[in-house]
């Protein structure tokens, strides 16, 4: 009877690539999550939103010598910028390209007289809140064990490093698979009253984005997901067998 003898091996290579492509997507995924361009309304006036921010236009008027007043565009009468885009002050400065609003967490980035407004969308819908969590979650879920690894494998023996890698995996299997279904709620929001008055109450409903379109923000989350879902692939390379040729055996004869 032939016996082949095997003892557990760790793949340094691949857990420095294990660990690197996990932490690089959560990163990925908390900027793509931070980013309010997951849908972006082309026609005048611009807009866009996200996952927890938004983007809107406005212009500036002027007060006094030391201040400006950012008032809601005449011009355009949509009910979203009639409420959102409220009065807000900011200080008077030289170069007008960068001004910071006295109350945070507001910011006003100023271009030839427009501005944007960013803040947490308080008219969006829940559905937004709970894929926020959701996915910021996983991301989180992704870098911790993405840098655990490589703290804990050194110093486990083979056998419990096996076990450990193998946790690990179905660890960011899981997180792969609450950012998927992040992605897949998220459009559920454009059937609230926020995302109808931006893209256009006609066409915008569940799963329809109306006179939006697919920004960069909402790709770069489906990039980073599927990269993502490399991870628990490479996490169950790390350890293998590593099988002693037959002749090494007292049984091979």
């Amino acid at each position: 009877m032939k016996l082949r003898g095997w003892s557990v091996a760790t793949s340094w290579t691949v857990t420095v690539l294990w660990c690197v492509v996990s932490v690089g997507v959560s990163i990925t995924s908390l900027v793509a999550l931070a980013l309010p361009t997951w849908f972006i309304r082309p026609n005048p006036p611009a807009a866009s939103f996200g996952v927890w921010w938004w983007s809107g236009p406005g212009r500036i008027q002027w007060v006094d010598e030391t201040k400006y007043e950012i008032p809601p565009p005449a011009q355009h009468q949509d009910h979203w910028l009639q409420e959102l885009a409220l009065p807000y002050v900011v200080s008077a400065q030289d170069n007008l390209h960068e001004s910071e609003m006295s109350s945070d967490p507001y910011r006003v980035a100023v271009t030839d007289n427009f501005f944007q407004v960013r803040w947490s969308i308080t008219g969006g819908a829940s559905i937004w809140i709970i894929v926020g969590a959701l996915y910021g979650g996983a991301a989180v879920v992704l870098a911790s064990t993405g840098l655990a690894g490589p703290l804990m494998i050194p110093i486990l023996k083979p056998k419990a490093r096996s076990s450990f890698t193998r946790l690990l995996s179905n660890m960011q299997a899981a997180a792969v698979s609450v950012q998927l279904l992040s992605l897949v709620l998220y459009p559920l929001g454009l059937g609230s009253e926020f995302a109808r008055q931006v893209c256009g109450e006609e066409h915008t409903t569940i799963y329809s984005c109306g006179d939006c379109s697919l920004g960069y923000g909402y790709f770069l989350a489906i990039v980073s997901t599927t990269v993502a879902a490399y991870c628990p692939v490479l996490a169950r390379l790390i350890t293998y067998r590593d099988y002693s040729p037959y002749w090494s055996s007292v049984n091979y004869l």
